[in-house]
């Protein structure tokens, strides 16, 4: 009987954003994560890129996609299989062919869906003080009255 490490997904993505990012990780980390994907969406063992296809998608993985982890990227993928990412027509269908294009797309969907969630919130701007008492000819004319108003701030006259 085999047993199954079960965690919160909250706790799971916070293990994947804090662990070493793929740029400095070892490349049999990054070879790992890639080979739990493609047996994730059912590609066969026949299709699994080889040689300079290989090559090629570890060396776009690590140019474009090195601040994430590689449990990151099974998380992507695990994501796109849950149908939590946006991934338009074919969803995360690679028709047989893990290329470069295609974790891309997975990739990209699932930055935006973590930036959206998780990333930073919008921030409000918040109203400018308004200033409504009268104000002093020596306040108006002074350094600090100058300061602001060369910030933008309008001080009433």
């Amino acid at each position: 009987m085999v047993k199954y490490q079960t965690s919160s997904q909250v706790e799971r993505f916070n293990e994947a954003v804090t662990s070493t990012k793929i740029k400095d990780s070892p490349e049999i980390d990054l070879r790992k994560a890639l080979a739990y994907c493609m047996s994730k969406i059912g590609l066969r063992a026949e299709n699994f890129p080889k040689g300079l296809d290989k090559s090629l998608l570890l060396q776009h993985i690590y140019e474009n996609f090195g601040e994430l982890t590689p449990d990151e990227i099974k998380i992507a993928f695990d994501w796109a299989i849950d149908d939590r990412l946006e991934l338009g027509e074919g969803g995360f269908n690679c028709y047989e062919n893990f290329s470069c294009a295609y974790v891309t797309k997975i990739l990209k969907a699932y930055l935006r869906r973590r930036n959206s969630v998780f990333g930073v919130q919008k921030i409000e701007e918040k109203p400018r003080l308004q200033i409504e008492a009268p104000i002093s000819e020596e306040f108006l004319n002074s350094e600090f009255a100058q300061r602001l108003k060369k910030l933008g701030l309008k001080i009433p006259e």
